[in-house]
C-alpha cells in the first residue's frame, strides 16, 4: 500500500481523534497535520510485518501527540502560576471513571481528582467543553495550595467554606481566563445586594445547604461560590501587592479576618 493510499484510508479518523481527545478544532487540525509528517519519514523505512501493524501504531502516535499538546498547554498555564507562587505543588491528575464520581476534588492530602463521567455530563456548568475541563481542574490545583485545616475541614462554616471555593474560582480565574462556574453572571445580575445580604446573615452557620454543593442540571445554584469569589476578589482588588495578595488568599487560615480585610460589603460593584 502506499503512503497516498494509507493518508486516504485513515486522515479522517486520526483528524476524529484528535478532535475528541483536544476537544478543539484548530489543534486537532495541526496534530493531524503533524503526525502523518511524522508518517511520512517513517514510512519508507517501514518493513512488511510494520505495515501490517500501521493502524493500531497510527492511533498510537496519534494519542501520544495529543497528550504532548494537553501537557505543553497546561505547562505554559501553570508555569505562569508559578511565578507568581513558587511554593506552588504540582500532583497528577487522577482521572476517575464510572457513575457516582464527584466532578472534581482537589485537596493538599489526596491531590487531583477528576470525575470524567461527571463532568462530561456537566454541561449546565459551561456549555463549552474545553472550558470546562480547564477551569474545573484549575479549581481543583486552587485547593491543592490551600491550607490542609480549611480545605480539608469537614465541618466548615458557610463563610469558610465558601472562601475556600470562591479563593478557588478567583485563582483558577486569574491562571485560566475563566470560572468553572459560568452561569452565575445570570443567576445573580441585578439580586447582588439581596443575595449577599442573605448570606451575612448565615455565614458562621455549619448547615451548608443553602449555600454549597446544592446544584443540579434543573438548578443550578451554589451561590457560595460565587459570595466567596467576590470576597476574594475584593481583597485582591483592594491589596497595594498583587503578588503578596495571592500569597494571602492562598494561605488564608482565619476566614473572619480575611473577611474584614477584604473590603467587602453586600451589593459591592467589582470591576
Amino acid at each position: 500500500m502506499s503512503y497516498e493510499a494509507l493518508y486516504a484510508a485513515h486522515h479522517g479518523e486520526v483528524l476524529r481523534l484528535c478532535r475528541l481527545l483536544l476537544a478543539n478544532h484548530h489543534d486537532a487540525e495541526e496534530i493531524a497535520q503533524e503526525v502523518f509528517l511524522k508518517v511520512y519519514q517513517q514510512f519508507q523505512n517501514m518493513n512488511q510485518n510494520e505495515l501490517m501493524m500501521w493502524r493500531p501504531w497510527l492511533m498510537r502516535v496519534s494519542v501520544n501527540a495529543c497528550r504532548d499538546r494537553r501537557r505543553s498547554g497546561w505547562w505554559k498555564l501553570w508555569r505562569g502560576a508559578n511565578e507568581e507562587y513558587q511554593e506552588a505543588k504540582f500532583p497528577s491528575v487522577t482521572i476517575a471513571i464510572g457513575r457516582g464520581k464527584p466532578v472534581g476534588v482537589g485537596s493538599p492530602a489526596v491531590g487531583v481528582m477528576i470525575g470524567l463521567e461527571a463532568l462530561c455530563a456537566t454541561s449546565w456548568l459551561n456549555p463549552n467543553v474545553e472550558d470546562r475541563f480547564v477551569r474545573v481542574i484549575a479549581h481543583e490545583y486552587v485547593h491543592v495550595q490551600q491550607v490542609p485545616a480549611l480545605v480539608d475541614d469537614e465541618h466548615p462554616t458557610v463563610l469558610e467554606g465558601s472562601l475556600v471555593e470562591g479563593a478557588a474560582d478567583f485563582i483558577a480565574e486569574l491562571i485560566s481566563g475563566g470560572v468553572s462556574y459560568a452561569y452565575f453572571p445570570g443567576l445573580t445580575k441585578g439580586r447582588e445586594k439581596e443575595i449577599e445580604t442573605a448570606f451575612v446573615a448565615d455565614k458562621d452557620k455549619k448547615d451548608l445547604s443553602k449555600w454549597l454543593y446544592n446544584s443540579t442540571p434543573e438548578k443550578p445554584a451554589d451561590l457560595g461560590y460565587w459570595v466567596g469569589y467576590r470576597i476574594v476578589k475584593s481583597y485582591y482588588l483592594h491589596a497595594a501587592d498583587k503578588c503578596q495578595a495571592i500569597h494571602e488568599i492562598l494561605q488564608m487560615n482565619d476566614p473572619k479576618a480575611f473577611l474584614a480585610m477584604s473590603g467587602w460589603y453586600p451589593g459591592i460593584s467589582l470591576k
